[in-house]
């Protein structure tokens, strides 16, 4: 094509490179959905780049971008397959995804839509929320992925959904929708992403020259701003979890949302620590096990408590107790909850909470407990327990680990729960007292008669139980609970008919003791549970002891009330 000609062709808005071309069978134009009309020469054009094809008339007039077109990096999409309720598109073959359910495959990062079969041709043009190293822009454009879209033009308020073919266009970050070119070229250059910017690391201060997913290949601007990390779980939430990703990829740069699953937290805290990143929030998405595998990547990483950054928790595990005790709820069911969540963010204060490391000690030759158990440390963050609710636990535990599909319901793993509790209840529970020891603060504690010991830190235990009850009621030296002041509360259930009603909510546990120092023995191998991990343990000292302190978001407004004492 000579240079006049494909002056006249190119679309430079849009940077499509389109050349004239022949077709053979009937073809739509993929902006107007009309018929290409003509029996000889080349009735129309087609993209070089994209394949996008168009009527020679229509080309000018394109709202569809060339996927080339970005002034940031990008990569190939994360894929997931999908479930459509009207109909959707191919962005690669541009033909309908066709079935009743899962017709085809999603970007979870910027919603670009493909049949499996056509994922092998499918466009690296998934943006990274980066640019290139020696990118002087301080500005940011509009990405744009080319339709199935809903709602009205942002331009000229024109209904945009189409039954038969792609059309229009959005941008990644603002989610501007456009309908034609005509209204693409009105708007103005600048994007300003939809979400609040104190939580949003800029795309322009992201700056990489190798691959935009290795995150030791990114260098991050000097930020004035605290912006928000998410991990998330994919495995929580019974199937939800990458949902939430795909959620907060539309929140927030890509950058700053990290698959824990897939990548773990170390790669995205050491890119944050050698960018000299430390005033930021973090998000849990997950379940209390999520807040605390993050608890342990702070250990890990030596960060001192006064530099850690505050952590908010979304619910998507089964208890959630520390979110519940944090105000943060108990579930969430939706992904769509994530915008509530981040608008929740800017009202929260911070606070520190105790974390309580558990070493096992068994008995050398003279009969005394000073072996340190090799990798016997653990660390809790809510409770530790021994007895009849460990024993129900560790049940529900050996089967999800033989069958983990049938476990991806949140009501229908209570109702797995209650089974085992109901069968513990029949067949009773030996009694602990004559198992156990206990001595707090150095002093030796008299058991009566119990089935289960819990040690709690947290007011919320068992899914939404407060084993402490109500400050009212405390007699002698003890005080009201809280989760930072150095002390853990020591409770005893009786039976698992009691543990039941606990968890019904109609009784309470009976008030042990409250200290800063734990020390349990074990004479016999007994079933045992830190933070709902359950396991057998056999003879061996319990020393519980504070281990640190960690920095948590809550929301004041439907924290426990004593988070605001």
């Amino acid at each position: 094509m000579n240079s006049s000609e494909r002056h006249v062709w190119e679309t430079p808005h849009l940077q499509h490179e389109f050349e004239p071309k022949r077709f053979n069978s009937p073809t739509n134009c993929e902006n107007c959905g009309k018929l290409i009309i003509g029996l000889i020469g080349k009735q129309g054009l087609k993209c070089e780049n994209c394949s996008f094809i168009s009527h020679k008339k229509c080309a000018d007039k394109c709202a569809h971008t060339c996927p080339f077109n970005y002034i940031g990096n990008y990569n190939e999409h994360k894929f997931l397959l999908t479930t459509y309720s009207s109909p959707t598109f191919c962005n690669i073959c541009r033909r309908l995804l066709a079935g009743v359910a899962k017709q085809g495959l999603e970007c979870i990062i910027c919603g670009f839509k493909s049949h499996e079969e056509c994922t092998i041709a499918a466009f690296k043009n998934c943006p990274t929320g980066t640019v290139p190293e020696d990118s002087v822009h301080d500005k940011w454009g509009h990405q744009w992925l080319e339709g199935n879209l809903k709602g009205s033009c942002s331009v000229c308020k024109s209904t945009m959904k189409s039954t038969s073919h792609l059309w229009g266009a959005r941008c990644f970050w603002c989610r501007v929708k456009v309908c034609s070119y005509k209204c693409q070229k009105v708007l103005p250059y600048d994007c300003i992403p939809t979400v609040d910017v104190e939580s949003l690391i800029p795309p322009t201060s992201v700056h990489t020259d190798g691959d935009p997913t290795n995150k030791d290949n990114l260098r991050i601007d000097p930020l004035d701003n605290s912006p928000l990390i998410a991990f998330v779980n994919t495995k929580s939430g019974g199937g939800l979890g990458p949902l939430f990703e795909k959620e907060f990829c539309k929140l927030l740069n890509p950058v700053q949302v990290v698959d824990l699953i897939q990548d773990g937290p170390d790669s995205t805290i050491n890119m944050l620590m050698r960018n000299n990143i430390y005033d930021y929030k973090i998000v849990a998405a997950g379940g209390d096990g999520t807040a605390a595998w993050l608890f342990a990547a702070y250990d890990k990483h030596d960060i001192p408590s006064e530099e850690q950054p505050p952590l908010a928790i979304l619910p998507l595990g089964t208890g959630n107790d520390l979110s519940r005790t944090l105000g943060w709820g108990n579930g969430c069911d939706s992904a769509e909850d994530a915008t509530k969540f981040m608008s929740r963010i800017p009202l929260t204060s911070t606070m520190g909470l105790d974390r309580w490391k558990i070493n096992q000690f068994s008995v050398d030759e003279n009969g005394e407990y000073s072996v340190k158990v090799p990798n016997g440390k653990l660390v809790a963050n809510n409770y530790f327990s021994v007895g009849v609710d460990a024993e129900i636990a560790l049940k529900f535990h050996n089967e999800r680990e033989t069958n983990p599909d049938a476990f991806t319901s949140r009501v229908g793993n209570y109702l797995k729960y209650a089974k085992h509790g109901a069968s513990a209840a029949m067949q009773g529970y030996p009694d602990l007292s004559k198992s156990i020891t206990l001595e707090v603060d150095g002093e030796y504690v008299h058991l009566q008669p119990l089935r289960a010991l819990v040690v709690v830190n947290l007011p919320s235990c068992y899914g939404g139980c407060y084993l402490w009850g109500s400050d009212d009621e405390l007699e002698g030296n003890l005080q009201p609970m809280r989760i930072d002041d150095g002390l853990v509360e020591i409770v005893g259930i009786t039976s698992a008919s009691h543990l039941g009603k606990i968890q019904a909510g109609v009784s309470s546990p009976f008030r042990i003791a409250q200290g800063s120092d734990v020390k349990i023995t074990l004479s016999k191998p007994l079933p045992c549970q830190v933070d709902g991990e359950p396991a057998k343990w056999e003879p061996c000292r319990i020393h519980i002891s504070l281990e640190n302190q960690v920095r948590v978001l809550y929301d004041t407004a439907k924290c426990h009330p004593s988070l605001n004492e």
